[in-house]
């Protein structure tokens, strides 16, 4: 995976829902000079991120969402689909 402008330009990423990492970890592992931060609101899920990371120092796990409203919100977690369906937003059926 190739950065906007060079490797050399990049001096942070976040990674936004970052989940199991998969789309992070490994640039982290290529790219040791760029700090990366994976945000990651599923408790169970930044766990395991911050076990997988625990070796590099350049990745940084935040355990919060990201929303358009700033402050503090109830973080809805749906069980039986491994955090993809998690979300801010109230679930359709409650």
């Amino acid at each position: 995976m190739e950065a906007a402008g060079g490797w050399d330009a990049v001096t942070a990423i976040f990674d936004v829902g970052a989940n199991d990492g998969s789309d992070s970890v490994r640039l982290a592992s290529e790219h040791p000079e760029v700090v990366f931060v994976g945000i990651e609101p599923t408790p169970s899920l930044a766990e395991s991120l911050r076990e997988v990371t625990v070796l590099l120092p350049n990745y940084h796990v935040v355990e919060c969402a990201v929303g358009t409203d700033g402050g503090v919100a109830e973080f809805n977690i749906i069980p039986g689909y491994a955090g993809g369906l998690n979300s801010l937003s109230r679930p359709m059926n409650s």
